[in-house]
């Protein structure tokens, strides 16, 4: 998994006119819903978070997740 700026992604969607989706994790499920999506969809998104839900989910079990994914991902 790379991270990447937002403004590179969003540079690139503006370019390419097309829309980059931010989506609210809360807990592992949504995590993984997120992520099992653009992985299938083949498209960057940008993942939000509280610093809250990292505190409570974890930083290694978040990076975990996402460490499947071929798709920039930029935390928030």
């Amino acid at each position: 998994m790379s991270y990447v700026n937002v403004e590179a992604i969003l540079g690139d969607a503006r370019k390419n006119h097309y829309a980059v989706g931010a989506f609210n994790i809360v807990n592992y499920l949504t995590a993984k819903a997120v992520v099992e999506a653009v992985e299938e969809l083949g498209q960057p998104i940008i993942i939000q978070t509280s610093e809250k839900n990292v505190k409570a989910f974890g930083i290694k079990e978040m990076k975990e997740t996402h460490s499947r994914n071929l798709f920039p991902i930029q935390p928030l």
